[in-house]
């Protein structure tokens, strides 16, 4: 994922914009930069550097909720959406295993997603056994 727009303001990009020294974060100006330094970046930098600088730190961010949210609606839905919803995962699931491998943070809890929303389509489909 490539940043495009300015992280304080939001505005459009040049190639050679300035950049955080330490995590690689854009902006369009040293002031953009300085002004973001002091509502926040700063206690936000470190973390952004370890998470594999900007580009993939927001990435990586984005990947976490659209898996959530997937999750969270593959509960709510029905049994035919939730049927729909682990063929879209499995799919994803084979692709992340092939395109990054079987470890890859992405792969894992992409299995897991996978795995927790086979769990609930068999709970859902199985009828209950009261007696």
């Amino acid at each position: 994922m490539i940043l495009t727009n300015c992280a304080a303001c939001a505005a459009p990009l040049a190639h050679d914009a300035p950049r955080c020294v330490r995590c690689r974060t854009r902006y369009c100006n040293a002031t953009c930069q300085h002004d973001h330094w002091r509502r926040g970046h700063k206690q936000m930098c470190k973390k952004i550097h370890r998470g594999g600088n900007a580009e993939q730190y927001y990435a990586d961010k984005k990947y976490k909720e659209a898996v959530a949210e997937a999750v969270e609606a593959c509960a709510e839905d029905t049994l035919d959406d939730l049927r729909e919803a682990v063929t879209s995962l499995e799919e994803t699931e084979r692709t992340a295993r092939r395109v990054l491998g079987s470890a890859h943070p992405h792969a894992v809890r992409t299995k897991r997603a996978l795995e927790e929303s086979q769990a609930k389509l068999r709970a859902r489909e199985t009828p209950s056994r009261r007696e």
